[in-house]
């Protein structure tokens, strides 16, 4: 089997504030830690599956916060800003036989993660058509376009019930919530156990699951903090400003649609 696991930092045990999770301000290195841990133990999920070989892409921020030495052997590590529009999905593609997403937190416009976002803190919101687009959804859907199911997920609360809407043989490990400014969080220890027990039954199982099935169309709107932003990007090839806040964009490739999130967001 071969494995791809995509790993986030906002929806790790105990980030609550945004000084935790940017390099260079103290608390970062902390939960750096606490990123790699919940990273390897997804692997050594994925090991005691069967899985003989795993890509793990480091996909929060700068995508450079995992230590190279913190996943097992013979754990393959994918960081910094590869250029190319799948960005939090960089080298997956065909030949993997499922995906997972370690980390992960509720989309922007949702107040169940004092962190929440969708890919930056330009947008208040993102959808996607005519449902609000999350970064889990966006990377689901961009495995599913190479063929590939997704078929775990950690992180907060919402993002895990959204996970198991999106399909409902998703395992998933919810390790914290988040009400207003703050997060409820399990131990770390019993986060490392239910992410490693989660992801070793959805690795076991992904032969069960099937990749998603993409829409014939999509049409994708940013509704922008600034509205100078939205202006600008109007001028995007294909993109149109809706009202003073919201450009919208329509197509039926979904290359387009990360595209179009790489540049605009």
């Amino acid at each position: 089997m071969k494995a791809f696991i995509s790993v986030d930092m906002e929806g790790v045990v105990g980030t609550t504030t945004w000084s935790e999770c940017e390099k260079g301000d103290k608390p970062y290195e902390e939960f750096r830690r606490r990123m790699a841990r919940e990273a390897a133990e997804a692997c050594r999920g994925a090991l005691e599956a069967g899985a003989k070989d795993i890509l793990v892409r480091d996909a929060h921020d700068s995508d450079a916060n995992l230590p190279i030495d913190a996943l097992p052997a013979p754990t393959r590590l994918l960081r910094g800003k590869t250029g190319h529009p799948f960005q939090m999905m960089s080298g997956i593609d065909e030949t993997f036989d499922a995906a997972a997403f370690v980390g992960y937190h509720a989309r922007a416009g949702s107040d169940a993660n004092p962190l929440a976002h969708t890919m930056s803190l330009r947008t208040r919101l993102i959808e996607l058509n005519g449902e609000p687009l999350s970064e889990f959804r966006l990377n689901a859907l961009t495995a599913a376009s190479v063929g590939v199911p997704a078929v775990f997920t950690s992180g907060d609360e919402f993002v895990c019930e959204e996970a198991r809407a999106f399909d409902p043989k998703m395992r998933v490990a919810p390790v914290k919530r988040g009400f207003g400014a703050a997060t409820l969080n399990l131990h770390p220890d019993e986060a490392d156990a239910l992410i490693r027990e989660q992801a070793r039954e959805a690795f076991r199982n992904a032969g069960d699951v099937a990749p998603a099935t993409l829409p014939d169309e999509f049409e994708i709107k940013f509704r922008f903090v600034d509205k100078r932003r939205a202006y600008r990007y109007s001028f995007y090839p294909g993109a149109k400003l809706e009202d003073a806040e919201t450009v919208a964009f329509a197509t039926d490739d979904w290359f387009d649609v990360v595209r179009i999130v790489m540049f605009l967001t």
